[in-house]
């Protein structure tokens, strides 16, 4: 049983919605992203994005809708953008991060702007194996929690509100290189289907 909840956790954070932080923490205990070794890689797929405000014009009902992500699910913010990736996936950015990390360069009939990834938007990343920390503790099934600055799932933790990410072993963490706390998991799958090592 908690190995197929530490799975699918992974994949669905709306399962751990009805337990606890302490239970959530069993199955996906805390990794300190900060102390990892980090080595530089690229997203080389393509992704395709649209600006909220065209999706939803009423500000009003916006900030009651939420989009389902890989990570949880996450508020629309009136002036991000919805991106949408090669396998599916979704998630929303902010225009400075999206002209940041993507080149734009065509819009499709539906509106959708094709965006590809920029050589000289790095991020650094590091796969979670059993060794990756001395003294880290995995989950019984080899789950693990990463904290992010503004999306995931989102729990109190120590009296202040955190938003976590949950992983399993062979996951990967990226890490914006000029944002150190703008950390993130990214499934194996999705890993090695969009991103490849760029070391120096």
């Amino acid at each position: 049983m908690q190995e197929t909840l530490a799975r699918v956790a992974t994949m669905n954070t709306g399962l751990l919605k009805d337990m606890s932080l302490e239970e959530v923490l069993a199955v996906h205990p805390l990794l300190d992203a900060q102390r990892l070794k980090y080595r530089r890689a690229i997203k080389t797929k393509p992704m395709k994005c649209k600006a909220l405000s065209t999706i939803l014009s009423d500000n009003s009902v916006m900030s009651k809708i939420v989009l389902a992500t890989l990570e949880g699910h996450q508020a629309v913010k009136a002036n991000s953008f919805v991106c949408w990736g090669v396998d599916n996936d979704l998630w929303q950015q902010t225009e400075q991060k999206l002209h940041q990390n993507y080149r734009l360069t065509t819009v499709d009939p539906d509106g959708w702007i094709h965006c590809e990834p920029k050589e000289d938007a790095p991020r650094n990343a590091c796969q979670i194996v059993m060794d990756v920390l001395d003294g880290f503790t995995f989950g019984p099934s080899g789950g693990f929690s990463v904290l992010n600055p503004s999306y995931g799932d989102e729990r109190v933790l120590e009296g202040r509100q955190v938003w976590l990410h949950y992983g399993i072993v062979n996951d990967y963490v990226l890490q914006m290189p000029n944002d150190p706390k703008d950390t993130y998991r990214v499934a194996k799958k999705f890993f090695d289907n969009t991103y490849e090592f760029r070391d120096k």
